[in-house]
């Protein structure tokens, strides 16, 4: 017998650790309830209280519009933000096209007064639907008129009486950039003789054209607004419906999901609050925590008889079959008696067990125990009737508890047996 515990917490087995949650199944099985019922309870409040403020018709169908509106505005969004060129771009590595023109209306003292108007016919023109399009039926590569928009980024420069505007056409490849910068500039000379008609008379000359690798933020910036913006009607619409729904809504059969779902929640939760109670607990477990902690002998475990067919099945899970009461008794009582070396045995109890002798009744009047002399030490503390039969007996049967004898008081019966340097038979488990 080892009289020092090294293992404190041994390390339990998943099939013991299963059984000694099994054995609990009742009151997992009452908290699985209560979580069934309460969830379920929560779903009915929420829904009597959504009906409370139920909408009129006028109001479902208003909602109903916004709903159309989000769907149809979301889509679009969605398919920009897949489709589009520019948003796709690599901001790192953007094909820019720059054209450079220069606008000249009549006197230098005219130019001043028309110049900015001039120069806002051309931006408001290069934004334009109609431009879009123009530029799609002509491109050798189709891109739809409202993604062409995307990719042209203006520059007005008001220096004094100088009206230079610049296009820049960022794509991701040169081909497609030179194809746009030729379209660009056909439209810009067509365009000039409607400006020229309707704010001022001028001429339009080309300054400069160059196509270089450039890195703009700006790309990358855009394309996270637009995923934000994206995101903030998904969930706009998300709401929507859901406020629609919630109207006038009743308690249907469906609804018993969310006692379904607390049901399970509450056993799965039950189960992890017995696990870390079962594995932390300091407790005397089994008798094979007993055995890898102390290396001590098991004289047998009286156990209590199975109410159902359920109990009997997890006991049997658990390797702890149900043995009879009389047939525990002499299993016990032959190996008490093939163990003892004297005839004189004293029987000490963990303190959470009030009598041992009842336990013993059926172990005594077994034949083969009737010549042997057996004391009870009902308390562990040191009396002087507790010390007397200590001293006044060579052999030591200790009986304990189950869940409820703590380890530490296992280690203390066990040093008062090694410091008075007695024989211990072995343990008993009730």
């Amino acid at each position: 017998m080892n009289t020092r515990h090294e293992k404190r917490f041994y390390d339990i087995t998943l099939r013991e650790l299963v059984f000694q949650i099994l054995k609990r199944w009742r009151s997992i099985l009452i908290f699985g309830l209560i979580c069934a019922i309460a969830l379920c309870g929560i779903n009915v409040a929420r829904i009597v209280k959504n009906n409370s403020q139920s909408l009129s018709q006028e109001d479902k169908v208003k909602l109903q519009d916004t709903i159309n509106k989000l769907q149809s505005q979301t889509i679009k969004e969605e398919k920009e933000l897949n489709e589009s060129i520019y948003f796709n771009l690599d901001p790192t590595v953007i094909t820019d096209g720059m054209l450079t023109f220069y606008m000249k209306a009549g006197s230098d003292d005219e130019e001043n007064t028309n110049h900015k108007n001039i120069m806002y016919a051309y931006v408001t023109y290069l934004e334009s639907d109609e431009f879009c399009s123009k530029i799609t039926e002509q491109m050798s590569k189709k891109i739809p008129p409202e993604y062409i928009g995307d990719l042209l980024k203006t520059e007005t420069d008001f220096n004094n009486k100088l009206n230079f505007l610049k296009i820049h056409i960022y794509g991701d490849n040169e081909a497609d950039v030179v194809n746009l910068i030729e379209l660009v500039k056909q439209e810009i000379y067509k365009y000039q003789t409607k400006v020229s008609g309707i704010v001022k008379d001028h001429n339009v000359y080309l300054v400069s054209e160059e196509i270089k690798i450039i890195s703009d933020d700006r790309v990358k910036q855009d394309r996270e607004w637009k995923e934000q913006y994206l995101a903030t009607l998904k969930t706009e619409l998300e709401n929507t419906k859901s406020q629609l729904l919630a109207s006038g809504r009743s308690i249907q059969l469906s609804d018993l999901k969310h006692a379904i779902i607390g049901f399970i929640a509450g056993i799965l939760l039950a189960a992890l609050f017995y696990s870390a109670i079962i594995i932390f607990s300091s407790k005397v477990k089994s008798s094979n925590q007993l055995i890898n902690c102390f290396d001590i002998k098991i004289l047998g475990q009286f156990t209590t008889k199975p109410k159902n067919k359920l109990d009997a099945l997890i006991n049997k899970f658990g390797s702890y079959p149900f043995v009879p009461r009389e047939e525990m008794s002499s299993i016990i009582a032959f190996n008490i008696a093939a163990l003892a070396k004297t005839k004189k045995i004293l029987i000490m109890r963990s303190r959470n067990i009030n009598s041992v002798e009842e336990v013993f009744n059926g172990t005594l009047s077994c034949d083969i125990l009737r010549d042997y002399e057996i004391n009870y030490c009902n308390s562990l503390l040191y009396d002087s009737t507790t010390l007397a039969n200590l001293l006044d007996t060579e052999s030591v049967i200790v009986v304990l508890k189950l869940n409820k004898t703590s380890l530490d008081e296992v280690q203390n019966i066990l040093n008062t047996i090694t410091n008075y340097k007695k024989d211990l038979i072995g343990v008993i488990l009730v």
